[in-house]
């Protein structure tokens, strides 16, 4: 029963392959990778990304939050990131050791990741919103219409 209910879950996600967007602007996501490695920057931006997304898709707004620490490890995972669905919470940890702040690719990689659990739930109105090949398609498509054109 519980595998049944796992691929439903996989098989409803993988349905959706793109975001719901031709344009998307390249400004916000800019600010993002070129804020600096500081966390109250980092926040700033990030909030500003993510308000703008949840406006473009007329969802209800979520908390960006950025903890200027290590990321956890729990059950053997390391997570530079959390969504707390119930919350409407993105945690992004700033750090990948005890003092090195990580990338800002890979910041704004994690907040995309986050975000796009976000949008399952609020926008595709998804009952679980699962790491599946539709997830990462979305957020690669995401991604890409917030990159700058190519003139």
């Amino acid at each position: 029963m519980v595998k049944k209910k796992k691929n439903y879950h996989y098989s409803k996600s993988d349905t959706h392959l793109t975001v719901d967007a031709d344009e998307l602007s390249y400004e916000e996501y800019y600010a993002l990778t070129h804020c600096g490695k500081k966390a109250e920057n980092r926040k700033k931006a990030a909030q500003a990304l993510c308000d703008y997304l949840c406006d473009k898709f007329q969802i209800t707004h979520c908390k960006v939050w950025v903890a200027d620490r290590m990321y956890p490890t729990r059950y053997g995972h390391t997570y530079m990131g959390l969504y707390w669905w119930w919350h409407k919470v993105i945690t992004i940890y700033n750090n990948m050791d005890f003092m090195t702040p990580c990338t800002n690719r890979s910041f704004a990689d994690v907040l995309l990741h986050e975000f796009m659990h976000h949008y399952d739930y609020y926008y595709l109105n998804l009952s679980e919103s699962v790491h599946s090949k539709g997830f990462y398609s979305r957020i690669r498509d995401l991604k890409a219409k917030l990159k700058k054109p190519k003139k």
